[in-house]
C-alpha cells in the first residue's frame, strides 16, 4: 500500500479520471479519501453539467461510496475555519488532515499553497502526477489499469491508441510513461489500422 490521498471534487468530476484514480486504488497503489461534500458536489455538478441524469449520478455516487467504504472521512468540519488556504476549498483541506492523508489530488493546485499545507506534511499533487508517480513505482501495474480501462470501455468504445491520444490531453505525463511501456505499445500497434483516431468529449 503507497500513501493516502484526498480526491477532491475537480478529479473525481471527470470520468476517465475518476475512472482511472479509482482502478489504481482498487489495485492499493494508493488508499482514496473524499468527505461527504466532495462527493456531492460531483454528483451536483454532473447533473448540472447534464453528463448524467438525476437518478445516474445518485448511482454513480452510491456505486462509488459503495466500493470504497472506508475512503468517507467525518469529524472535518470543526477546522475548517482554521485552515487558510481558498475559502471554497478550505473543507477539502480540513478532510485531508482528519483523514490523515499525505497528498491532495486536484486540479486546482492554486487554492491549496504550500503554506497552508506544508504544515499538515499535506503534498499537492494534480490528477497527472499521482498515477504519473504510481507509474514510478509499479510500471507494469499502472500499465494494466490502462489497458483494462480500455477493454472495459463501451459508451463510447475506444482502442487503445484513441484512449491514448485521449490520455495525452488530460494527463500527458502518464500518457507518455504509459506509451513507452512495451505492452501498451504493442496494444496501440495490434490495433486496427487505418481507423481514425477520435476523442469523445465525455472521456
Amino acid at each position: 500500500m503507497g500513501w493516502t490521498a484526498l480526491l477532491d471534487a475537480c478529479v473525481l468530476f471527470p470520468m476517465s479520471t475518476r475512472d482511472l484514480l479509482l482502478r489504481g486504488a482498487e489495485r492499493y497503489l494508493y488508499e482514496v479519501r473524499w468527505s461527504a461534500q466532495i462527493v456531492e458536489e460531483v454528483r451536483r455538478n454532473l447533473v448540472e453539467d447534464q453528463r448524467c441524469t438525476v437518478e445516474q449520478a445518485t448511482c454513480l455516487i452510491g456505486q462509488m461510496t459503495g466500493a470504497f467504504p472506508e475512503a468517507a472521512v467525518t469529524g472535518h468540519e470543526p477546522l475548517i475555519e482554521a485552515m487558510v488556504n481558498d475559502p471554497g476549498d478550505r473543507h477539502v483541506l480540513a478532510a485531508a488532515i482528519t483523514a490523515g492523508a499525505d497528498v491532495i489530488v486536484t486540479d486546482n493546485v492554486r487554492h491549496f499553497p504550500s503554506m497552508a499545507c506544508d504544515q499538515y506534511g499535506i503534498e499537492v499533487q494534480t490528477a497527472d502526477e499521482l498515477p504519473s508517480y504510481s507509474f514510478d513505482l509499479a510500471p507494469e501495474v499502472m500499465g494494466e489499469i490502462f489497458l483494462q480501462q480500455v477493454r472495459d470501455l463501451e459508451r463510447p468504445a475506444l482502442d487503445a491508441p484513441s484512449a491514448l491520444a485521449a490520455l495525452e490531453k488530460r494527463l500527458p505525463t502518464l500518457a507518455a510513461r504509459l506509451s513507452a511501456l512495451p505492452s501498451v505499445r504493442s496494444a496501440v500497434e495490434q490495433s486496427r489500422p487505418g481507423g481514425e483516431v477520435t476523442t469523445p468529449a465525455a472521456w
